[in-house]
């Protein structure tokens, strides 16, 4: 399986991306122009708005997305959310998480979540908050994004969601989440090439490596591509990661589980 995924910053030619990663199965894009399968804005009633947007590129039209409800926090965690806003998903999020699906005949043996997150210091905490739905409702998954937050960041995020969560249940199920990423990916059009990366991958029961393509400056982010050629890394190593809140700490042990290629992987131990 090889899994695409690019903000276009409202590219309106996708031609280019369709070959830059031949033999894909499937490309997926949000900030799209023209006919996106999914828009979902905040309270702004306009739906052609082109950051809202995801597709998946053409030709794969035997596939597509559909927006996924993502529960009540408190329902979900047993907690309060920890910021101001509410336990309400749309009221935080301005974007919805999407899931690819096939269109029948077609088979998709992958539960593949899309989500291009806010971007602000909140993203994190909401990325936090649909990784626990997704842990919930699926024994494996992937979710590829623009998640507008560091890799560092969101383990610190997972990290207080283990520590302080009222839900058992979930604290078990959170055990063997995988954040990968290969390296930078946003700001492609700078002096210098990108300097955050904000897109990467989130895994569960799933094994694949990640690479950025750096070829691309038609936008401020660089495709994203996953492989499921995962191999275990025999350097495995822990790591406590700490998050610090109101003078509060927890600490998760997160283990090294792949470094190769520029791709590395650290998977939630508890």
């Amino acid at each position: 399986m090889k899994i695409c995924f690019w903000n276009t910053q409202r590219n309106p030619g996708l031609s280019q991306y369709n070959m830059a990663w031949p033999g894909a199965n499937y490309q997926i894009a949000c900030e799209v122009l023209g006919n996106a399968t999914l828009w979902v804005p905040k309270q702004n009633p306009r739906k052609d708005m082109a950051q809202l947007g995801y597709c998946v590129v053409i030709p794969f039209s035997n596939v597509s997305v559909e927006e996924v409800e993502i529960d009540n926090f408190e329902a979900l965690t047993g907690d309060k959310f920890w910021l101001k806003g509410g336990n309400n998903f749309k009221k935080q999020s301005k974007r919805q998480v999407a899931q690819v699906y096939a269109i029948y005949p077609a088979r998709l043996d992958e539960n593949i979540f899309v989500y291009h997150c806010n971007s602000s210091d909140r993203a994190p905490s909401l990325m936090a908050w649909v990784i626990a739905q997704l842990v919930t409702d699926y024994n494996d998954f992937i979710l590829l994004g623009d998640f507008n937050c560091e890799p560092d960041d969101l383990m610190s995020s997972l990290s207080y969601l283990y520590r302080t969560c009222s839900n058992s249940a979930l604290q078990d199920d959170l055990e063997g989440v995988r954040v990968i990423w290969a390296g930078h990916t946003h700001n492609a059009k700078a002096i210098g090439g990108a300097t955050k990366t904000l897109d990467y991958i989130v895994t569960k029961g799933r094994e694949y490596e990640l690479r950025v393509d750096t070829s691309t400056q038609d936008a401020d982010h660089y495709p994203i591509v996953a492989n499921n050629l995962f191999i275990n890394f025999n350097g495995n190593y822990n790591q406590l990661h700490t998050w610090s809140h109101k003078g509060f700490y927890w600490s998760v042990t997160w283990k090294r589980v792949y470094n190769n290629n520029g791709c590395v992987a650290w998977e939630l131990v508890g």
